[in-house]
């Protein structure tokens, strides 16, 4: 880096403060704020920024490392967003933080997408007996079991967990849609639904049924409450046969009277939130 250049800029920013203090001509920045300037100067252990009104900012040695792939290519003249972390330091400058930038954009459109009710495509990196591992805009995320659509979520008789897994390793690396559903980013609590995103899907093909309908289908799962009943006219649409309603008589697993594959008649009884909950017809 050039000695006097840095000088130079260093003088000009001591000056911006002076008028400041002064006058208070320039606009206040406050740690947390996220900020675009022009890259002044490039070195190892120190970047200047011409933050326009604000003055000059820097980034320095951990930071530049820390952000080294963010940074690699960028030269003088290059915009750049960071964010401020001291608004005005002991060498006169706001000090700089290029990742916690870019954390703070990804946070912020997360958000922005929950408030808009946006369905997005995810693809599973992980799994745990909870549910799948995801991510979105660069930030790690959870999908857990409960929220999985019910052509996705493990069907699993006997609640053993290792077969819950199993299932759910399926999932890993395929493109699912869903919605976020809650979001923090102090915490970085990040939760998405897939079955929130198949409700207003579902909720206008349901609305081509109605209550105490027969329709034909198939046996598409069974767990320890039921069985699922995927439509023969519309695959689109499953269907849930509690397991008081699968015989005529008291069972004490669904796996007694059905199993995948099968071919059923079922009534529906109610179409709620997408679903339609059904009675085994004979």
């Amino acid at each position: 880096m050039n000695t006097g250049n840095v000088l130079k800029t260093k003088s000009l920013s001591i000056l911006h403060k002076v008028l400041k203090d002064d006058s208070q001509s320039f606009p206040m920045i406050r740690p947390g704020d996220v900020i675009e300037g022009l890259i002044l100067e490039k070195g190892s252990r120190i970047m200047l920024v011409d933050l326009g009104r604000y003055g000059t900012g820097a980034v320095y040695g951990n930071e530049l490392q820390s952000a080294r792939e963010m940074t690699r290519g960028l030269r003088p003249g290059d915009k750049l967003l960071a964010k401020v972390i001291d608004s005005d330091n002991e060498d006169g400058y706001a000090e700089l933080s290029i990742a916690e930038a870019g954390k703070q954009k990804a946070w912020d459109e997360i958000i922005e997408l929950k408030e808009k009710d946006e369905i997005i495509k995810i693809r599973p990196s992980g799994f745990n007996k909870g549910g799948l591992i995801v991510e979105a805009c660069g930030i790690k995320g959870f999908l857990p079991l409960s929220q999985l659509s019910s052509e996705h979520y493990p069907k699993v008789p006997d609640g053993d967990s290792s077969k819950i897994v199993q299932e759910l390793q399926r999932l890993v690396k395929e493109d699912l849609a869903v919605k976020i559903i809650d979001v923090n980013s102090k915490s970085n609590k990040l939760i998405f639904s897939e079955r929130a995103a198949m409700e207003e899907g579902l909720k206008e093909l349901a609305s081509n049924y109605k209550v105490d309908e027969v329709i034909e289908g198939i046996i598409s799962g069974v767990a320890s409450f039921g069985a699922f009943v995927r439509f023969t006219d519309n695959p689109a649409v499953e269907g849930l046969i509690h397991i008081s309603e699968l015989d005529h008589r008291l069972i004490d697993n669904p796996t007694d009277v059905v199993k995948i594959g099968d071919a059923v008649k079922a009534k529906i009884l109610e179409i709620k939130d997408g679903r339609a909950n059904c009675l085994r017809a004979r």
